[in-house]
């Protein structure tokens, strides 16, 4: 399975040996999609949208969990999210320039560090 995402917000899972879209969803109405990040020995991902908020989706398009940066506004609204090489933590980058780092078994925020 792959999952595509698109500015609209929308969400496709493809199924790669048929090229078939066989699940289209939305997590966050049509706010623009950043980018879908792969958990490693899972099948889920993280979805980093223009908001404050970060959600782990099953293929189904489920939300099994969401992190926060905890802020309000355009300043904590995520840019980009990546996954650590063993998939135990999620760090993303704000527009606030601060990198917010999440163990994915809590989602519980746990440190931030400045970038900017």
């Amino acid at each position: 399975l792959q999952i595509s995402s698109s500015a609209d917000g929308t969400l496709r899972v493809w199924n790669l040996k048929t090229a078939e879209c066989s699940t289209t969803f939305r997590i966050a109405g049509d706010t623009p999609v950043n980018s879908v990040t792969p958990i490693p020995k899972t099948d889920q991902v993280i979805v980093c949208n223009r908001s404050n908020t970060l959600y782990i989706v099953n293929p189904q398009g489920q939300v099994v969990r969401s992190m926060t940066s905890g802020k309000r506004g355009t300043e904590g609204e995520f840019i980009a999210c990546t996954v650590s090489p063993r998939g135990g933590w999620a760090y993303a980058v704000a527009e606030d320039g601060v990198l917010y780092c999440f163990p994915l078994l809590t989602g519980v925020l746990e440190n931030t560090l400045p970038v900017s």
